[in-house]
């Protein structure tokens, strides 16, 4: 509508200014024609104010709708680590170490914190979501130290305090998911192997580096029996080297 009367409004105006200068040449009368061209640049000025704005066609403009954290609301805090861009409003969150690792991660386990040390081979955890657990690791046995005294016992369990206690560990099951006393039975991860490998078992897996410390012997239970020959091995070395008991 608004281009219609913007080009009726140009027609009158070339009318009128023709006209004007025919009656200026003649020595005849101005009025009308000035009349007809006031009106028509009023016509003009009203198809202006009527056409709405157009965008410029251009293949390279790129039109982005705005994040909505870009928008004026109530400012929203960025965890840690995220970056937020404050032209655009978009924000790049980045994965905790753990979590991408996690992610690329051959096994499945369950993240936890120590909260307690029982004896060499039980610990007490807290899961992400509050759960409190008792612990037994899968596939060894370390000396008794609480309701009895065995030799070694006592040396077997402030090793694990000392490597365990308040650390982050990552639980993975076997086949059991508990024992006769309800307790988890978990193989317990220092950090998430990349690969299953003798060598990342060796340095990542707690239940293997009590074997090859010497602090706690080969205790197999099937159906539990997921790395028994990588820990027959480690006991092997650990009698070889007079490693611990």
């Amino acid at each position: 509508m608004g281009a219609f009367i913007g080009f009726l409004s140009i027609i009158i105006i070339i009318i009128c200014v023709v006209w004007l200068l025919i009656n200026l040449k003649r020595r005849k009368g101005k009025k009308k024609p000035l009349v007809w061209l006031f009106a028509g640049f009023g016509l003009f000025v009203v198809a202006v104010a009527i056409t709405p704005a157009q965008v410029p066609s251009n293949e390279n403009y790129i039109v982005t709708k705005p994040a909505p954290d870009a928008l004026p609301t109530q400012p929203t805090e960025v965890p840690p680590g995220d970056s937020k861009d404050k032209e655009t409003g978009t924000t790049t969150v980045k994965l905790p170490v753990d979590e991408a690792l996690e992610i690329t991660s051959p096994i499945i386990t369950v993240k936890a914190t120590v909260t307690r040390v029982i004896d060499g081979d039980t610990i007490e955890v807290m899961l992400d979501d509050g759960t409190e657990e008792r612990v037994r690791m899968i596939g060894i046995h370390a000396p008794e130290s609480t309701t009895r005294h065995e030799p070694y016992g006592l040396e077997a369990s402030n090793f694990t305090k000392e490597k365990l206690h308040g650390k982050v560990v990552y639980l993975e099951t076997d086949v059991t998911n508990r024992d006769r006393f309800e307790r988890l039975l978990r193989y317990v991860w220092l950090d998430y192997p990349s690969v299953i490998s003798e060598q990342e078992i060796r340095i990542k897996m707690f239940n293997a580096v009590l074997v090859i410390a010497g602090y706690s012997q080969v205790a197999t239970y099937p159906p539990n029996i997921k790395y028994v020959e990588y820990f027959t091995k480690f006991q092997n070395e650990a009698c070889e080297s007079n490693a611990g008991l």
